[in-house]
């Protein structure tokens, strides 16, 4: 029975099927075609096989073309594709090789195939080969492919051809407002902080629930509940019901739930933090975006910004200045710039400042006292400087300073049932603090609030944020190079809570790792620590473990095997491990 067209004509070719022409490529490699369908499938084939040329004579009852640019494994994908309609994945080089062979035969399908392959494979050092290429052809899809080559890639678009400038910013818009898209969804559906009741409630056993049901349908407003509906009014009831239980229950229970929704805010704040701040550095890119695309000149980064060179993106640590440069921040008397990287935020709104004056009691003190911190926490530049007299005796930002005296006089202010409450809430605010000024490699400022945080946490009772706070420390003293010090703020920060407090291990065990050196007992204590570290706070962090993960799993498999060593696609690995084994035997 026979087949579509296409598979009976593809047959043709592996049949050598009524064949009347013979291709010879490099080296002698020859393959049989028929005229007919080359010339069906290339204009150019047509042209060589209908002229009165030497491709257009009869040689032995057979046409002969000479193809002495063209190796025989690009012939092959050639035919392949005339008789086909197929393109097989070659490599970067082979890829290359097709697409001007696609292009030389004028075969449009297969030099879009070709271009949206180049596409997806290039690399950067190829790829001003590939624009020479794409001047040289004239070829739409290709410039289309390097276009979002580029644009995915992010690189300076400055000294690019024109036409590739243009598309590479038409494409970088459309990935930004998709990636923007995403973005906000994200942020829209991050889980809202819950209250210390919802922890209560999840504990509760099935008896407490029928007992809260049964209060619930005692109260007076059950009857027009049970008559208009469950839905508008049961729920009041029942929470009702759960805060009379609330009430009563013994500060030790009421405690621990306080501590998880703490805990929750704290995670709460931390993820919207770093996805509204990755939102405002999308919003800005596309900002670049559009003024590049409407003036036809992108916006460079830098004089003497390399055209190849992949443009930097994400707020990385700076290298750290010594303690001692710390004292010469700006005092009272001064302005300064943030310094190094944006740093992330906690919201970009802009809090609405109290409705009540300052004077007006401890409250009144404590809302301005919120108020400055989360603005100053918000801003990427500082404005003013003070010098922090009380506490780290380095330079401040003036704003963050006087939300931390509001803070300490309302607390010393409050009533003594909710002193501790207040207390928590500063000393997460102090955390937020020390996280501003760390990622500005104010070292000497951040360190005293990151530990005063730990402590006021601590006196609290709140040991996962106190362990939280020295586990940030303990992140920033390994950037400042303080790898001692490092290694004491974690210990401490594991011996107060591992719970919820995966960074410590996880960064020990960075620490222990690098200065094992031959003691293979304390390598696989500190080997361990990575590998039970958890999910790490960050993705960077997370992807950087997952990748030392993927190095323990494979040196330990390679210790078993020289077969395993072939595991790795890092040469120097496999070197290093056969050599190994080699000196076991």
């Amino acid at each position: 029975m026979a087949g579509s067209l296409l598979a009976d004509l593809s047959r043709m070719g592996s049949d050598n099927a009524f064949t009347d022409l013979v291709l010879t490529a490099q080296g002698g490699h020859e393959r049989a075609a028929n005229s007919v369908v080359l010339a069906a499938r290339s204009r150019v084939f047509k042209q060589m096989l209908s002229s009165e040329m030497q491709e257009g004579q009869l040689i032995a009852g057979k046409r002969h073309v000479d193809l002495p640019e063209t190796s025989g494994e690009v012939l092959d994908q050639l035919l392949e594709w005339c008789y086909a309609d197929k393109m097989r994945d070659l490599d970067l080089p082979g890829t290359m090789e097709l697409l001007r062979a696609a292009d030389c035969f004028e075969l449009t399908g297969l030099l879009q195939k070709c271009s949206q392959r180049l596409g997806k494979i290039l690399t950067m050092e190829l790829l001003p080969e590939a624009i020479g290429m794409a001047e040289a052809m004239s070829s739409a899809e290709l410039w289309h492919a390097l276009a979002l080559f580029v644009a995915k890639a992010d690189v300076n678009l400055d000294d690019m051809p024109c036409e590739l400038r243009t598309l590479a910013l038409q494409e970088r818009k459309k990935i930004l407002e998709k990636n923007i898209s995403e973005l906000r969804l994200r942020l829209a559906n991050v889980p809202a902080p819950r209250p210390a009741i919802v922890f209560w409630r999840q504990t509760l056993p099935e008896s407490l629930h029928k007992e809260l049901v049964q209060e619930a349908l005692l109260d007076p407003e059950a009857v027009p509940a049970l008559f208009f509906g469950f839905r508008e009014k049961a729920p009041v009831l029942f929470r009702e019901a759960c805060a009379k239980h609330w009430k009563d229950l013994d500060g030790a229970t009421r405690l621990a739930c306080e501590e998880q929704a703490l805990e929750d805010q704290a995670k709460f704040e931390e993820v919207k933090s770093r996805l509204e701040h990755q939102l405002q550095d999308l919003n800005k890119d596309l900002k670049g975006a559009l003024i590049g695309s409407s003036s036809g000149h992108p916006q460079v980064d830098g004089p003497g910004a390399d055209a190849w060179k992949p443009v930097a993106s994400g707020a990385k640590v700076p290298v750290a200045q010594s303690v001692e440069s710390e004292s010469e921040k700006p005092t009272a008397a001064g302005h300064a710039e943030s310094r190094g990287p944006s740093a992330s935020h906690e919201s970009n709104a802009v809090p609405e400042p109290p409705n009540v004056p300052e004077s007006a009691g401890w409250e009144a003190q404590f809302a301005w006292g919120l108020y400055h911190s989360k603005t100053a926490c918000m801003r990427g530049s500082a404005g003013r400087w003070a010098l922090d007299r009380k506490g780290s005796r380095a330079g401040v930002p003036q704003e963050m300073l006087r939300a931390e005296e509001l803070l300490d006089s309302a607390v010393r202010g409050a009533p003594a049932e909710e002193q501790r409450k207040k207390l928590a809430e500063r000393a997460l605010r102090l955390y937020y603090h020390a996280k501003w000024l760390a990622e500005r490699n104010h070292a000497t400022a951040a360190e005293w609030r990151y530990r005063e945080a730990s402590r006021l946490a601590l006196q609290t009772r709140r040991k996962v944020l106190a362990a939280h706070a020295l586990g940030r420390f303990g992140y920033f003293l390994i950037h400042w190079n303080r790898r001692q010090e490092a290694k004491e703020v974690l210990y401490e920060s594991r011996r107060i809570s591992a719970k919820s407090n995966p960074l410590a291990p996880y960064l020990l065990g960075v620490l222990e790792r690098q200065d094992a050196g031959a003691d293979l007992e304390r390598l696989k204590a500190a080997e361990e620590l990575i590998l039970n570290g958890g999910e790490q706070p960050s993705e960077d962090l997370e992807a950087e473990r997952q990748a030392m993960v993927k190095v323990i799993h494979y040196w330990r498999e390679a210790q078993t095997s020289t077969r395993n060593c072939f595991a790795s696609a890092d040469a120097a690995f496999v070197a290093i491990c056969l050599i190994g084994h080699l000196f076991q035997r």
